[in-house]
């Protein structure tokens, strides 16, 4: 198997990162690309990140930090892999990498909670997808009606 590189998203990245959203919750490519290539809201700091085999977009990450630093929130948005290629490590990769770059520019020095929204449940209410990376049940539900999740991120030690 080819190896798996994660980095972050470029412009030009657009197009297939918004197939991968499209077909991964069955909505619109040409309103994903729309979506990804807006300019987050003032106050808001977002970071995607793309998994790549062989040059080809398998896997998105989206993170976002909502409000000022001192008060921020801290949000998986979207995680997505294609599903030839699930079951392969690769959402847990993407996963890990967006966690570290939130804990080396986001946590300001203090351990703060991050939370996803978990869509895996949508298709199988038994799912644990996400408490098998750490999540643990956040207070009600989204907005869709869906389960929160969170993880305490503590920061990381800075590098020698």
């Amino acid at each position: 198997m080819e190896p798996l590189f994660i980095r972050p998203m470029t412009e030009k990245d657009i197009p297939a990162a918004a197939l991968v959203l499209a077909r991964a919750f069955n909505s619109s490519a040409f309103h994903t690309e729309q979506q990804l290539a807006d300019i987050p809201a003032k106050g808001h700091l977002m970071q995607a990140f793309v998994a790549t085999r062989k040059d080809a977009v398998i896997g998105v990450a989206i993170c976002e930090r909502k409000g000022p630093a001192t008060a921020s929130t801290l949000t998986i948005e979207l995680l997505a892999v294609e599903q030839e290629h699930r079951k392969h490590g690769v959402g847990a990769s993407l996963m890990r990498h967006t966690e570290k770059f939130m804990q080396r520019h986001w946590l300001d020095g203090k351990e703060k909670d991050v939370l996803i929204e978990d869509l895996t449940k949508r298709g199988n209410n038994m799912s644990r997808y996400y408490e098998n990376m750490g999540y643990k049940e956040w207070f009600g539900m989204s907005q869709s009606g869906m389960p929160l999740l969170y993880k305490t991120l503590k920061p990381q030690p800075p590098a020698p």
